[in-house]
């Protein structure tokens, strides 16, 4: 088993999950909202405790970092339900769910003006 990649000290989750959201963050600048709802229907944004499985990974959760990922791994559903199977795609609803994500790894602001 391996160490979880570029783990914060102190928050104790990967920045490396960014990495799940930061691609579609850069595909609705550079190609809109339909782009981005394109880019899930190919792949959609794995839950922090599948992308770091227990199996794979050292103390992927612990009692520090346990809400955060509970809430990445909340925000992942949700993210994929309204991209995939709402009759109502929503880039306020993405763009909201993408500040909270940030918020938690980078554990500072805001991505996107609310």
């Amino acid at each position: 088993m391996k160490e979880v990649p570029q783990l914060d000290p102190k928050t104790r989750i990967s920045y490396d999950y960014w990495n799940e959201y930061f691609a579609r963050t850069l595909i609705l600048t550079r190609e809109g909202f339909e782009a981005v709802i394109n880019s899930f229907e190919k792949k959609p944004v794995k839950k922090y405790t599948e992308r770091f499985s227990n199996t794979k990974y050292i103390s992927v959760t612990n009692e520090i970092n346990y809400d955060k990922i509970e809430r990445l791994d909340q925000l992942a559903e949700l993210v994929n339900e309204i991209m995939l199977n709402s009759k109502v795609k929503s880039e306020t609803r993405f763009k909201k769910i993408v500040n909270e994500v940030y918020q938690i790894i980078k554990n500072q602001g805001h991505l996107y003006q609310e």
